[in-house]
């Protein structure tokens, strides 16, 4: 078990009757896909998983699981050492954030591709870890600091 950051993270629909997109979902960060090897590649490098981490990236990575409502299972390798992943009220996306990095990333949850790599307001600002959606989920509230 992941001790400090979120281990895993339940994304429960607020309806008994949701359909398969509002069903539970569980996000589950990997964090050292440095350490293992997929067909011969590194996971933190591998052409696959890796395939949203920009060209040149030399910040941290971590692989991200979900786990469908259908036992289905997607893996990605994110640009980003993941402290948080706070999904949309709609389940489609999900904001993902670091504790001390310099990025955040919006995330399509269905496929694991990276929507945006998005910046702190200003500089001299990192990550401050937590974030949460406002009810319609057309905002995302994140803490900084400095």
């Amino acid at each position: 078990m992941v001790a400090g950051a979120t281990a895993a993270l339940l994304a429960a629909a607020g309806s008994r009757s949701a359909t398969a997109e509002r069903a539970a979902i569980l996000l589950i960060p990997g964090y050292r896909p440095d350490l293992a090897r997929l067909r011969g590649w590194p996971i933190a490098h591998h052409p696959e998983l890796a395939r949203g981490v920009p060209t040149g990236w030399r910040g941290p990575r971590t692989l991200l699981t979900r786990i469908g409502p259908d036992g289905s299972v997607a893996r990605a390798v994110l640009p980003i050492a993941i402290h948080q992943v706070a999904p949309a009220p709609d389940r489609r996306r999900a904001f993902v954030s670091s504790l001390e990095g310099d990025s955040f990333l919006l995330v399509d949850l269905a496929g694991l591709e990276v929507e945006a790599l998005l910046a702190p307001h200003a500089a001299g600002f990192v990550g401050g870890g937590h974030a949460v959606w406002s009810g319609e989920g057309a905002v995302v509230y994140v803490t900084e600091r400095s």
